[in-house]
């Protein structure tokens, strides 16, 4: 009888030990992994054919700005991917005759879908078998579409556009930060670039001077809310 119960309790605890476990690794690939939708704002400039200061007009007078709207999806392995919806304002000026004759500005709105392959790294302490902090890498390929105008700029000669829409393949590459709160919210930062097959994103295609296409780089403050 004292064998029964003595055989009966290590089974029990074993049993129970498993469970344990098994109850751990769901809990650790449901909170390591997941899906969300994202939402992000911020600054964004267009590294251009004009050749003013890139920072001279920038989201605090309205200009030089984009936003986002995407769902993201990470793997218990660490990879995941996101696909994006992006919406940005760009605007240049020259500031110097000497490079264009009569000078050269512009407005360009640029709507972006990329797709991207992430790769996230988790550290901090853990609560409830979740690491809420992380960062990542990305990489991704896209295309965009460019609506170019040329604003009224005081004391600029305003050059006639020369490409006022184009469509353009584009590839992403960037890094970024994530905090997840216990409710699944969260917050973070992400630096990027796209670099555009194009460099008519400015309106202007100089047939002689220019050797590089034209790149967007953004900085966003990230919000998203996780939905598995």
């Amino acid at each position: 009888m004292k064998k029964t119960l003595i055989l009966f309790t290590l089974l029990s605890l074993f049993f129970h030990g498993l469970n344990a476990q098994r109850s751990g690794l769901i809990s650790s690939q449901r909170y390591d992994a997941g899906g969300y939708f994202i939402f992000s704002a911020g600054p964004a400039y267009c590294s251009a054919d004009t050749y003013g200061p890139l920072f001279d007009k920038s989201i605090l007078n309205g200009n030089n700005w984009s936003t986002s709207i995407s769902f993201k999806q990470v793997f218990p392995e660490n990879f995941g991917y996101r696909i994006n919806l992006i919406y940005g304002n760009y605007t240049g000026a020259d500031t110097k005759t000497k490079y264009h004759s009569p000078f050269y500005s512009y407005a360009s709105d640029i709507l972006e879908l990329t797709f991207r392959a992430e790769y996230t790294l988790r550290f901090g302490e853990k609560f409830r078998l979740q690491t809420p902090n992380s960062i990542y890498a990305f990489l991704g390929i896209g295309a965009l579409s460019a609506n170019v105008s040329n604003p009224s700029v005081a004391n600029f000669t305003v050059l006639k556009t020369d490409v006022p829409s184009s469509i353009s393949g584009i590839l992403p590459v960037g890094f970024g930060y994530q905090y997840e709160f216990r409710n699944g919210l969260t917050i973070g930062a992400e630096a990027g670039i796209q670099y555009a097959f194009s460099d008519d994103l400015d309106g202007y295609n100089p047939p002689t001077n220019s050797k590089f296409n034209d790149v967007l780089a953004n900085f966003s403050i990230t919000i998203g809310y996780k939905i598995f």
